[in-house]
């Protein structure tokens, strides 16, 4: 068996296209993310396009009980 013997040049290389692969995968999944993130709004303004009513209501409901949860925190205190 050989003995290794250590290639700081070498080292720097392999560090360089590692660092190389993560720019490139990172930049993947930012693109990926992105364009998920714009079809989830897509999906949601077309429901709430589809349905004001519901959506306003699901709103108003919403509202109901985040206003009675800090009420009810401020009421402990």
């Amino acid at each position: 068996m050989a003995k290794q013997v250590f290639n700081p040049d070498a080292l720097k290389q392999n560090i360089s296209e590692l660092k190389e692969k993560i720019q490139v995968l990172e930049s993947n999944f930012k693109e990926k993310m992105q364009e998920k993130t714009r079809e989830i709004k897509r999906n949601a303004e077309r429901k709430i396009e589809d349905n004001p009513l519901q959506s306003v209501g699901i709103a108003f409901g919403a509202g109901l009980v985040l206003g009675a949860l800090a009420v009810a925190l401020m009421r402990k205190k």
